[in-house]
């Protein structure tokens, strides 16, 4: 493969005609501004306190040199001593102003009328005698920032200057590699789209080939217009080749192995949707026997033997959670025993079972008017669709509540149904999601505690049966409803 050369052969009349590269250009100047404006922004405020740095070690020095001498000129009540020492100090170009506090003496302040508007240094004086030091003022020095700007506005300029040429010139450079990289590139995807046109298409459709555009506007707007273009014809082509019978029947061939195709995928689907079914019923009766198991656990006395063996059921329910996973891709389609039976009884029996599912803090109260009623269903979708909702009922309700199920008789048409109502007292079900709820997968609940089957196998049982679930909710709770024909 050819390598690019590192500085191309610069077209500069292609240059002029690139209006993607006239607009990378116009970029490129915006950038310079706006980065050489950052970094000599920074670059400025370093020189600027460098230069503060300077002037402080300057003035304390000068402070050092002159300190002896107030010293002595204060302790000996010298004040022409003392002054003249602040004179000097005075004639430093950055001093605003400088004088002596608690000194004793009457001392003029020299004031250079320049703004003191940076700091004030603080020196104490103090002069020994007989190794006792013995204070005898402060030295104030006000600090002004004006002749620092000063000095250092030229370097400042300078900086911005040399910044933009230098991002300026990156650029420049940046636009050409661009446009040996990309408009080149685009313009080389042009010329091959006419040239598939012209040797590919046009044989085909003769006449009717549509022509690209006229050039004008940016390379990439022609390019997309050229693609488009392209598909057109490409389409065109191909709808008149399968005018012939060579082309029906290839056609006709895909189109069998994609219908293949869809049947594997429906197929593969329903297989694990099933599978999930029941790996979520798998996992509601690992939770009943955690739950039993718990409450053995509070029967059994500290050091019992017993615990062993709750320690054993409790690391195979673990095991059992991790093979759900497996399960899945091992499970086949299992026949539902539909039959005639009494839901009181199955109530009945699962009462305890629903007691455990709910845990403590949540109680459920069964207001039954159904004995003596049959129904046609699977009793094992029953008992799962009530888990089902009454564990969703009690995470509608952490802080605890009451499940109310109760039953009824209900005549819609000339059929009678049987109605099983799960009532909670939580804070309802939103509106914009109850036409929802039912789709599979559909949940409300965070990641990994919930799956958004439990009201899809629902719906699913009553279907199954030829009844239906009715939902009806608001700010005090939710009521969910199995309608169930009754058999005569």
């Amino acid at each position: 493969m050819a390598k690019l050369p590192l500085f191309p052969k610069i077209e500069l009349a292609a240059l002029a005609r690139s209006y993607l590269l006239r607009r990378i250009l116009l970029l490129g100047v915006l950038m310079s501004f706006a980065f050489s404006g950052l970094f000599s922004a920074v670059q400025s405020r370093r020189t600027y306190l460098k230069a503060k740095s300077a002037v402080l070690t300057r003035v304390s020095g000068m402070e050092e040199i002159l300190e002896p001498q107030l010293e002595l000129a204060l302790w000996n009540l010298d004040s022409a001593s003392a002054e003249r020492a602040l004179r000097v100090i005075a004639r430093e170009v950055h001093v605003a102003d400088v004088r002596i506090d608690g000194s004793g003496m009457t001392l003029p302040s020299f004031n250079s009328g320049a703004n003191p508007d940076w700091t004030e240094l603080r020196f104490p004086l103090v002069y020994e005698s007989k190794n006792e030091k013995i204070p005898v003022g402060t030295l104030k020095i006000s600090l002004t920032t004006g002749s620092i700007f000063e000095s250092t506005v030229h370097e400042m300029l300078l900086t911005i200057f040399y910044n933009f040429i230098e991002f300026l010139v990156i650029g420049f450079f940046i636009s050409l590699v661009f446009h040996q990289q990309v408009t080149l590139k685009i313009l080389e995807i042009q010329r091959s789209s006419h040239r598939f046109n012209e040797e590919h298409l046009r044989p085909i459709l003769g006449a009717s080939l549509g022509s690209p555009l006229a050039s004008g506007g940016s390379e990439t707007v022609r390019l997309s217009e050229d693609i488009k273009q392209l598909q057109s014809n490409f389409l065109a082509a191909m709808q008149r080749q399968r005018e012939t019978e060579a082309n029906k029947i290839a056609v006709e061939l895909q189109l069998e192995r994609e219908r293949q195709k869809v049947k594997l995928v429906q197929r593969l689907h329903s297989i694990g949707e099933i599978a999930t079914h029941v790996a979520h019923d798998f996992a509601n009766l690992m939770l009943v026997i955690r739950g039993n198991l718990n409450g053995m656990r509070t029967q059994l006395k500290p050091g019992d033997a017993l615990h062993r063996y709750t320690d054993e059921i409790d690391k195979a329910i673990e095991r059992a959670y991790s093979l759900v996973s497996k399960i899945l891709s091992l499970t086949r389609v299992q026949e539902i025993k539909r039959g005639p039976f009494e839901p009181y009884l199955v109530l009945r029996d699962i009462e305890k079972l629903l007691r455990t599912a709910v845990g403590q803090g949540v109680e459920i109260d069964l207001r039954l008017d159904c004995q003596g009623r049959n129904v046609m269903a699977d009793p094992a979708g029953l008992e799962n669709s009530l888990i089902n909702l009454c564990v969703n009922a009690r995470d509608a309700m952490p802080d605890g509540g009451t499940i109310v199920i109760s039953s009824e008789t209900r005549k819609k048409g000339d059929e009678l149904f049987l109605a099983l109502s799960v009532q909670d007292s939580g804070p309802g079900v939103p509106e914009n999601i109850r036409e929802k709820i039912f789709e599979p997968f559909f949940t409300t609940k965070p990641p990994g505690l919930g799956s958004g089957l439990g009201l899809a196998q629902v719906s699913e049982f009553c279907r199954e049966a030829h009844g239906s679930v009715e939902l009806s909710s608001s700010d005090r709770g939710s009521v969910f409803t199995l309608l169930l024909p009754i058999q005569a």
